[in-house]
């Protein structure tokens, strides 16, 4: 009988890296990822005791060795004892390679991962009663504990506030030498800048340690600042300034992210409506939005940002029966987190999507 057989040739030497499972893209990105990586051995001979790397950012690679074995055209998984450090707002370019010696075609060795990080997330130590553990501000009236690693975000919790007014914000902390700092991100940037600072760094209870202290602070909202929802950052330090950048860690203090709206709930909801922006995400990338509200007829502007302040998408959205949708495609875009806002000049709401 006929028959037909076929040879493949393989080189002896040929592995790679092929895949990077972890860390994964998320909107709470830590400041310390686990990097875990799939291994392709490409070649005919069985590995042991091979070199894997990762760099982020094109740093010096972290190299450590996989005792195997990896027998001819299998795979297997390896999870770094080291971990990535992801610490500020930023993509992070994660490249994972293997360096075997006399490897017959080094152009499958590596793959590279973008991660970016939505809002930073400052580690510090506030077990010992520093940071906030009661804040107060129109609205938010918040009771918390010490977050894990010194940070934590409550974004169900909205202050609402007017343009060109000075409000109280009440802290408790429970120790004293406690500088507080707070920042609203008014142009929904993923960054808190210089500008955008309501309340430079004030110490409650100078020269004092533990105990309970509580103090009134001005948060100030200037006649011009943009309207619509926003971020706000409040930040601790005990026994020093704030740091301008709302990215640094801290031995002793704490983090706590809420959300403002700036111009009364009524006024947005003359303008929006009541209702939160809806996401239905679908495979491949695809999103759907949808902001119902029968009290505007007017086109509003949809606009997709990346975690560097930078438009990707800005088209006109037009309401049928009060209801404004937008089917939107991101197969083509770096896999991190996007911004979205659906507004005018005046006011606008935010919500943030996940490309893998």
């Amino acid at each position: 009988d006929d028959y037909s057989t076929t040879i493949i040739n393989l080189m002896p030497n040929d592995l790679g890296v092929s895949l990077i499972s972890e860390p994964l893209i998320d909107d709470n990105q830590p400041n310390e990822e686990d990097v875990v990586v799939t291994i392709q051995n490409y070649g005919g001979t069985i590995h042991e005791n091979f070199e894997v790397n990762f760099s982020v950012n094109g740093g010096t690679p972290i190299t450590e060795v996989v005792p195997g074995p990896v027998g001819p055209l299998e795979s297997m998984q390896y999870e770094f004892d080291a971990q990535a450090e992801l610490n500020d707002i930023d993509d992070f370019e994660i490249f994972c390679f293997t360096s075997l010696p006399d490897d017959s075609q080094s152009d499958n060795d590596g793959v590279t991962k973008i991660i970016p990080k939505f809002i930073c997330q400052p580690e510090s130590n506030c077990s010992q009663g520093d940071g906030i553990r009661h804040l107060v501000l129109e609205e938010i009236d918040n009771m918390t504990g010490c977050g894990d690693d010194g940070y934590s975000a409550f974004l169900d919790q909205v202050a609402s506030l007017e343009q060109g007014t000075t409000y109280d914000m009440t802290i408790t902390t429970e120790h004293g030498s406690q500088y507080v700092r707070a920042w609203i991100d008014f142009n929904d940037s993923f960054s808190f800048t210089g500008i955008e600072t309501v309340l430079s760094s004030t110490e409650i209870a100078p020269g004092e340690g533990p105990g309970v202290w509580t103090e009134t602070l001005p948060i100030e909202i200037e006649s011009d600042d943009d309207l619509g929802e926003h971020l706000m950052r409040v930040k601790t330090n005990r026994d020093g300034t704030v740091s301008g950048n709302a990215c640094n860690g801290m031995d002793f203090g704490e983090t706590e992210d809420y959300k403002v709206i700036i111009g009364s709930v009524s006024l947005l909801e003359s303008i929006l409506g009541p209702n939160d922006i809806e996401v239905r995400t679908l495979a491949n990338d695809q999103f759907i939005f949808t902001l119902d509200t029968e009290v505007s007829n007017d086109p509003l502007i949809f606009r997709v940002m990346d975690t560097q302040g930078r438009t990707v998408v800005h088209n006109w959205v037009y309401p049928v029966n009060g209801e404004y949708t937008y089917e939107l495609d991101m197969s083509y875009a770096a896999g991190g987190m996007y911004l979205i806002r659906i507004g005018d000049q005046r006011a606008g709401k935010i919500t943030r999507i996940a490309v893998q």
